[in-house]
């Protein structure tokens, strides 16, 4: 768990990634004891039926104690087993004819599933090879430059053609002695203009958002579960900026030091 104390500070990414070292180790260790003892609990349940009894045994056996001192690959393969099983609980638990925890199982299974996940947790080589992708996507992302400032001055005569659409349309009869101003189709291109910009500002920025929405789910993946989120190189030298975790990945609030002077946000 992360210091709030600390949170919004950055650090080089070789620190952070030592540092969670031991947030790895614990973050795993803390997951396992949490699956396995909801496997347990639920074991202990479940005496009526033996299909899913078997199937607890099964997760039990995949989710053994020393996964926590194994590496990340034969983590991630006990928990893609691990989830399969719990897929495979969930659905045998609603089929018995009289399941127990009726008013709880949801709960406990979605404990049982955030166990699991903990033990997906980046290690330091995998963190490297995350930081490396996104370094990528954001230089694809900073190469579109900035879209919204080049849209600007189109926006703002679209603005005042759409505000003249509305003129026309309001004062069509005193304008009928000048048919082309009053003419349906005047207003029709002038309302029109400010959707067009728009269509074509979103066509033109969908790619970077793409891009941005991948490297946010990097982040929300590997790095807020052990309490920082991950900058690229930009105005600024690349880092991490630590968040205060209070559970599972806690949604960001730092706004990006890369975009802070090259980035105006949507027109509207």
């Amino acid at each position: 768990m992360a210091d709030p104390a600390t949170a919004g500070q950055k650090v080089p990414l070789d620190r952070f990634i030592a540092e969670a070292q031991a947030k790895t180790r614990e973050r795993v260790e803390a997951g396992l004891t949490q699956a396995r003892e909801i496997a347990d609990y639920l074991k202990s349940n479940a005496r009526r039926e033996p299909e899913i009894r078997a199937q607890l045994d099964h997760m039990l056996a995949c989710l053994s104690p020393d996964l926590a001192e194994q590496d990340r690959p034969a983590r991630m393969a006990a928990a893609h087993e691990a989830t399969t099983l719990r897929k495979d609980l969930k659905e045998r638990w609603i089929a018995a004819e009289d399941p127990p925890l009726v008013d709880e199982i949801d709960e406990r299974l979605s404990e049982l599933g955030n166990g699991i996940d903990a033990l997906r947790t980046a290690d330091t080589l995998e963190l490297q090879n995350v930081a490396r992708r996104i370094d990528g996507l954001s230089k694809r992302a900073d190469a579109f430059g900035a879209i919204e400032a080049r849209f600007l001055p189109w926006a703002r005569v679209a603005g005042g053609l759409f505000v003249l659409g509305l003129l026309l349309l309001i004062f069509r009869r005193s304008l009928a002695e000048t048919p082309v101003v009053s003419s349906p189709w005047m207003s029709v291109l002038c309302l029109g203009a400010f959707p067009a910009v728009a269509i074509g500002y979103a066509w033109r920025a969908l790619p970077r958002s793409r891009l941005d929405a991948e490297i946010e789910a990097l982040n929300r993946e590997h790095f807020q579960p052990l309490g920082g989120i991950y900058f690229a190189e930009g105005t600024e030298p690349p880092g991490v900026i630590r968040t205060a975790v209070l559970g599972e990945a806690e949604e960001a609030t730092f706004k990006d030091p890369r975009r802070s002077e090259n980035r105006i946000g949507p027109l509207w």
